[in-house]
């Protein structure tokens, strides 16, 4: 029974199905559908005759045996009955039974009345009605109750999953959360691939669909009842089934199955384009992502790939995570060569593994060096002539670019001005220099080397013909470095979370979200530009903290504790996007900003730059400091960060 369950398996939930195991799937299916139109033919003689036949009548079963196969199985071709077959039997398909069996029985009444010269009958038996009226009609009768017979046998076996002799596997008693029609179609799924699950009820916050019964489950109540049901039908797991759910919902079930102590996961779907139905993907833990609610982004990817394909492109700071991203949807845009650059081995060999499967049939390198060694980078730029260069290298963490201050100045300004040079040098199509929500109003060495190699961008010539473009965003979610994989390790380690300050406030938008806009910013471009991706609302930390301690199944401040050790040197409270003389106009995309700036003074700004790129090494952090004061700020502004309180 398992090889036969495998075998008529949907291939559209099993997408790696090769043509061989579809095609005996179909020819299984046939066969057994013949086999039981000839029985139920056969059966209706018997019923019509009080189970003598006469010989004539047999022999006119025999010789119409091919004709009735025949019309059977093309009238459930037409109706595609074999796509539709075990998927879950529902009211639906007896409808289509109906229909099928409906065509297949005309289709035999007029086979035998106007091509009856083609059937092989003696003549002494040919009547006007070459098979009577009464035993077609019940020969429908029982065909339908064969056919849908055989289906709900097949569905309350897969539902059962008997092992052996009438013992069942143990199952996982579950709720599931959403009683609209995700909810359904997750409920029909489990009842056919997955009867690891029983289903114990529907909760849902609807009052009017409490105690209705669906699918011969009942709703039983809202979400504040979880903790009584859970304890009253023993619940394993609550399945979170739900379309369109805002974040601040999914919190708020998330509280109650905490509550409720039984564990929780949530459903994802996604839509079959060729048939329209829903099918269940994966259920999957709830990730701190699923909280952010960020709306999906609308791409122009003829135009993305127009710019990208068949071009020679260059990522810099390849392995980090906006870089590894950015390298990884490049691949799939089909450009003619791929050169990634890090000086992280470790993060150059993750990266080559990353892209093994996907990188056949294009060139890819992989270098390992700084984008601060001019040598190396000239002899990459004049080896590789790229098209476009994504300069995503960057010290970035804030506290420890605090006690290193030349080697930010070193990566962060001398770095971005050696590709930025060497990009019009070779006469580059375009450059994407990387940047962060830190350059507005820096108080780190980090958000002011940024903010200074995004005035260098600014202040190159319009003559050159590289497009220079700077893209602007905030914090990503599960970056290297960031709050998100430290927070884990702490809860996985029973507590304390650690948050420098219950205020602090960050921006957050997801990797794979960043790089699809850097991309598109990247069409739309001109010279010089800057554009600020659309960040939506500034999370608190401590908010964070708390979801993530409730993911993993604990209660914040009971289970976890949460403290605070203060704010960290070169730390803002809060980020911003836009300082006070910068405006914002709309692109041709709702999600990216272009951020109107200040003129830039180009020959005082690069005195500036050489004096501060040649006293790095002088072993003055004061000297430093004041300098990077100088270059990052604007006099004008009057604006101040703001303050800690």
């Amino acid at each position: 029974m398992h090889i036969l369950s495998k075998l008529l398996e949907p291939s559209r939930n099993h997408p790696k199905m090769n043509t061989m195991q579809i095609k005996l799937k179909i020819w299984f299916l046939s066969a057994f559908d013949a086999f039981i139109a000839v029985a139920s033919l056969y059966l209706a003689f018997l019923l019509r005759f009080d189970f003598d036949i006469p010989e004539n009548e047999i022999k006119l079963f025999f010789s119409l045996s091919p004709l009735i196969i025949f019309c059977r199985i093309s009238s459930y071709y037409f109706f595609n009955f074999y796509s539709r077959l075990w998927k879950y039997s529902t009211f639906e398909d007896l409808i289509i039974i109906i229909q099928s069996v409906s065509v297949g029985s005309i289709l035999i009444f007029i086979s035998t009345f106007f091509f009856e010269g083609f059937i092989s009958i003696p003549k002494e038996y040919f009547r006007f009605f070459l098979i009577p009226r009464t035993i077609l009609i019940i020969d429908w009768f029982l065909l339908i109750i064969m056919i849908g017979g055989s289906r709900l046998f097949w569905r309350l076996w897969s539902e059962k999953k008997l092992d052996g002799f009438g013992k069942t596997i143990p199952k996982k008693r579950a709720l599931i959360f959403g009683a609209g029609d995700k909810g359904v179609y997750f409920l029909k799924h489990l009842r056919t691939d997955s009867p690891e699950y029983l289903v114990e009820g529907f909760i849902d916050d609807d009052l009017s669909k409490k105690n209705s019964s669906i699918m011969g489950i009942k709703v039983l109540g809202d979400k504040s009842d979880l903790p009584r049901i859970v304890k009253e039908k023993n619940i394993d797991e609550i399945l979170i089934s739900m379309s369109n759910i805002s974040s601040e919902r999914l919190s708020q079930i998330i509280d109650c199955c905490n509550k409720s102590q039984a564990k929780f996961k949530m459903v994802t779907s996604t839509i079959d384009r060729a048939s329209q139905d829903v099918i269940i993907s994966k259920i999957k833990n709830i990730e701190i992502s699923d909280l952010l609610q960020r709306t999906p982004v609308a791409l122009d990817l003829s135009l993305i790939k127009q710019t990208i394909e068949g071009k020679r492109v260059l990522v810099t700071g390849a392995g980090g995570s906006i870089g590894s991203e950015l390298c990884r949807q490049i691949i799939e845009l089909g450009p003619s060569s791929l050169v990634m650059v890090d000086n992280g081995e470790n993060y150059l060999y993750e990266l080559e593994m990353l892209l093994k499967s996907s990188s056949a049939n294009i060139e890819t390198h992989f270098i390992f060096g700084s984008v601060s060694n001019e040598i190396k980078m000239e002899a990459i730029f004049k080896k590789y002539q790229p098209h476009l260069v994504f300069h995503a290298a960057a010290h970035k963490h804030v506290p420890i670019m605090e006690k290193n201050i030349e080697a930010a100045i070193v990566n962060n300004i001398l770095g971005t001005k050696i590709i930025a040079d060497l990009s019009s040098k070779y006469e580059t199509e375009t450059f994407i220099l990387i940047s962060t929500d830190k350059v507005v109003y820096p108080k780190s060495i980090m958000g002011r080397t940024k903010n200074i190699a995004e005035k260098y961008i600014q202040s190159l010539s319009s003559e050159i013909k590289t497009r220079f473009i700077t893209v602007r965003f905030g914090n990503v979610l599960g970056s290297n470095g960031s709050v998100v994989p430290l927070f884990q390790r702490q809860i996985q380690q029973g507590g304390p979370v650690t948050i420098t300050h219950p205020k602090m406030t960050r921006f957050f938008m997801l990797i794979p979200e960043a790089v699809q806009l850097i991309l598109q910013a990247t069409t739309i471009g001109c010279r010089k530009e800057v554009f600020l991706l659309d960040m939506g609302k500034p999370v608190k930390i401590v908010d964070l903290a708390k979801n993530m301690i409730k993911l993993a199944g604990y209660i914040p401040g009971k289970d976890i504790e949460i403290i605070y050790t203060g704010i960290r040197p070169g730390e803002k409270l809060h980020e911003e996007l836009t300082n006070g003389q910068e405006g914002l106009a709309e692109t041709n995309h709702k999600k990216i900003r272009l951020v109107r700036s200040q003129n830039i003074i180009q020959n005082d700004l690069h005195l500036r730059i050489n004096e501060l790129l040649g006293s790095v090494h002088k072993e003055n952090p004061e000297r430093l400091k004041h300098l990077l004061r100088q270059l990052s700020e604007d006099p004008t502004d009057t604006k101040k960060p703001v303050s800690i309180s």
